[in-house]
């Protein structure tokens, strides 16, 4: 499941920055938590397209700061994702175990097509938002996001190349507010519903200490 929404999904995401203004640059980064409604839409009635649902929640909360993020998610195959910033690792926790499956983040990421920035696109939970649409050979992503708002360090992901935010890091320069992967036989879209800034304990994105490490294949 986690596997399947980086890729497609970015992890809602979520999580870019980029080079902004002398003027911007004086804003805090956000930190704080995101909560998402995930909506699923089928093209086709193929059983394979009806599996890809089940594995999708139907919510998430996001917490982020400093770039690590944990997405706690609602309905779908994983408990939560985490990501680790000094590491570049992924982290998700399927079912009750005490299994955490991880992988690394520098891998190669998918080609890009072309990339387009629409400025002041739509609202998200009243907040005018820029979109930044992204054609891959075999699927459209695209992006809301504000800046001013929920400004992010592009260094932190320079390193996480598998999800190409190496590369729209450089183009958003936020946490995103909405995601739509849109692919020939279904669409997945993220909406932030609710949004709170606040000050997060580090701990809470790190690795449990009881955890059981298995490297994803």
């Amino acid at each position: 499941m986690s596997r399947v929404i980086i890729i497609t999904a970015s992890m809602v995401v979520l999580l870019f920055a980029c080079s902004l203004t002398s003027k911007k640059s004086d804003k805090p980064y956000f930190e704080g938590k995101i909560t998402y409604d995930y909506d699923f839409q089928i093209k086709d009635t193929t059983p394979k397209t009806k599996f890809f649902k089940t594995l999708y929640p139907t919510k998430s909360v996001l917490t982020f700061k400093d770039g690590n993020s944990l997405e706690e998610y609602k309905g779908g195959e994983s408990v939560y994702d985490l990501y680790i910033v000094n590491q570049n690792r992924f982290y998700t926790k399927r079912g009750a175990s005490d299994t955490l499956f991880w992988f690394d983040c520098g891998g190669p990421g998918e080609e890009i097509l072309s990339m387009t920035v629409n400025s002041n696109n739509e609202k998200i939970n009243g907040i005018k938002c820029d979109e930044l649409s992204i054609i891959y050979k075999k699927k459209v992503v695209t992006y809301w996001y504000n800046q001013d708002t929920f400004k992010i360090n592009p260094d932190w992901f320079k390193r996480l190349t598998y999800t190409n935010r190496d590369i729209t890091s450089k183009k958003i320069g936020a946490v995103c507010l909405k995601v739509k992967v849109e692919y020939p036989d279904y669409v997945l879209m993220q909406t932030a519903t609710s949004i709170s800034k606040e000050k997060i304990n580090a701990e809470v994105l790190e690795v449990p200490k009881n955890a059981i490490l298995v490297k994803d294949q």
